[in-house]
């Protein structure tokens, strides 16, 4: 290791990020600073990640484009040459993070996830990936999941044939089937159409009831069911269990939310 006193000056993000990690960072680094007697150099967060880039990849040049995912913000940079860069967009949380440490989360892998993912692939780990998937074209799942605005199903399913490439292994697409919303005979030719020729299973869910949602479980779980092994494509039901006694997937939650809300009602 290296000695303070070694160092010829610190080094801190002085932003963009989240205030409270900038704040205990840069106060103590400040008294570090002032202790040791030695320069303080406020670096910015984008900047820092983007020139970290040189250093893991000695073989990269301008210009290119760069993702910085980070905590509390995503950026899209244009590196146009060494230390110059253009800003094309930016979302106002850690969207394209939040996305990768959910994956993440549900493979049981640590945080941060994007990275551990990758590293799963490449590794050829024998691990069966579950996508929740819910619907073939962008308009229903984005009604459904806003994160596929970040990432477009082709987008999903150009990266599921990567892993199976790579691994050789199955994934399981969940699918929630929703009355009216995602399945009409029209969404099952697509979505068939969609895993052609790929090893996939698809893990049908009828949606469970809850009175507070406009959202209703689909009355063609077994005809859709159908369509879909005609096609080629292997599909089972998911069980259903404690449904009857409000007691599956989310009723359990959106019960107790209601009884809070009456109790303080009547409070």
């Amino acid at each position: 290791g290296m000695e303070l006193a070694e160092v010829d000056a610190l080094a801190v993000t002085r932003g963009p990020g989240l205030v409270g990690a900038l704040l205990t960072g840069v106060n103590y680094m400040k008294g570090l600073a002032f202790a040791a007697g030695k320069p303080l150099i406020g670096v910015n967060h984008i900047e820092g990640h983007v020139s970290a880039n040189f250093l893991t990849h000695a073989d990269l040049k301008p210009p290119f484009l760069c993702l910085v995912v980070s905590g509390g913000h995503s950026h899209l940079v244009e590196v146009t040459d060494y230390g110059e860069y253009r800003l094309r967009g930016q979302t106002r949380d850690d969207a394209a993070g939040e996305a990768f440490d959910k994956a993440a989360r549900v493979l049981g892998l640590p945080y941060p996830g994007g990275p551990r993912i990758d590293r799963l692939a490449e590794e050829g780990l024998q691990l069966t990936l579950s996508v929740s998937l819910h619907a073939a074209d962008d308009e229903t799942r984005s009604r459904l999941m806003p994160v596929n605005r970040a990432y477009p199903v082709d987008d999903l399913l150009d990266a599921c044939r990567r892993y199976f490439q790579k691994t050789g292994r199955r994934i399981s697409y969940e699918y929630a089937l929703i009355d009216g919303v995602n399945d009409t005979p029209r969404h099952a030719r697509l979505l068939a159409d969609r895993l052609a020729g790929t090893i996939a299973h698809v893990n049908l869910i009828p949606l469970n009831h809850m009175e507070e949602s406009p959202l209703r479980p689909s009355r063609r779980v077994a005809a859709f069911q159908k369509q879909l092994e005609e096609r080629g494509i292997t599909a089972t039901v998911r069980r259903r269990l404690g449904s009857d006694i409000d007691a599956s997937c989310g009723q359990l939650r959106r019960k107790a939310m209601t009884a809070g809300r009456k109790g303080e009602d009547a409070g």
